[in-house]
């Protein structure tokens, strides 16, 4: 039944299919990013990072208490490579205190600030 299809609809289906598939996967991407905390200024962190997911400087990560927050792009040109996101490992520690906009990560037995 597949050989009666002419050449120029299966063109068309298949390149529909790809852009629907696309348009499936960021709107899953989108709906996965919402459960994210945005980290602002009077936020409060503390936590183990049990799981960090780099997207283009920021930082998605889920800690060992289940908060799950969104750090935005931080750097500290003092470091090198000078990204949060960059530095950051699963395994390391963060806090971040009220109404202050320092963010510290703890890394075996040195302190990061940014």
């Amino acid at each position: 039944m597949l050989t009666n299809i002419k050449p120029k609809y299966w063109y068309i289906f298949s390149v529909s299919f790809i852009v629907l598939l696309g348009i499936a996967l960021l709107v899953i991407e989108q709906y996965k990013n919402r459960t994210y905390e945005f980290i602002e200024k009077n936020s409060v962190l503390e936590g183990q990072i049990i799981k960090i997911k780099p997207s283009h400087g920021s930082s998605y990560i889920e800690l060992n208490s289940g908060r799950k927050v969104l750090i935005p792009q931080s750097k500290n040109y003092k470091y090198s490579p000078s990204g949060f996101s960059e530095i950051a490992s699963v395994g390391d520690s963060i806090t971040k205190g009220f109404n202050n906009d320092t963010l510290y990560l703890f890394k075996s037995n040195e302190k990061y600030v940014f």
